[in-house]
């Protein structure tokens, strides 16, 4: 298995079982920043997630290897959600539904779509470099076909 492969899987394993309640999340100061942490490990994988609302990164360590991956984004403010007739937990609630059902899909280095009822989920590779095993995507969920929440996403090795 490659190691973009190895650091996917770690990182899809990270995200269902963040979004899953089965890691502690915790809050962390770093300097004056307060964070959201939680930290996945299995085996010989170690995730570390932290985030503030808008942004965040992980540290990857799989299989020997370590990769990073930043993420910037969010949704639309509440009062335009509201006009909308949606909401952050209901955006929220259909993400988790995606990252439960398909979290080796998303977010890594092939574009995906999902769609039930009332929202769509759309991920593509904005950039690749395969050489360098960077990758930058952008993931969109849609709600009665107007964007309703963006994130960006930058993944690649960490030379030590």
């Amino acid at each position: 298995m490659n190691t973009q492969t190895e650091t996917g899987n770690a990182l899809s394993d990270a995200l269902r079982a963040n979004f899953g309640g089965l890691t502690e999340i915790v809050t962390i100061q770093r300097g004056s920043f307060t964070l959201t942490s939680s930290t996945y490990a299995d085996d010989d994988i170690l995730v570390i997630d932290q985030w503030v609302d808008g942004g965040g990164h992980e540290l990857v360590k799989s299989g020997g290897e370590l990769s990073t991956r930043v993420y910037v984004g969010h949704s639309l403010p509440d009062e335009t959600l509201k006009s909308l007739g949606t909401s952050k937990g209901e955006i929220m609630k259909f993400l988790a539904e995606v990252i439960a059902d398909k979290s080796r899909n998303i977010r890594l280095e092939t574009p995906f779509d999902f769609t039930n009822d009332t929202f769509r989920y759309e991920y593509r590779i904005l950039d690749s470099e395969p050489d360098f095993e960077i990758t930058v995507g952008k993931e969109k969920i849609f709600y009665k076909n107007r964007c309703v929440f963006v994130h960006v996403f930058a993944k690649s090795p960490v030379n030590t």
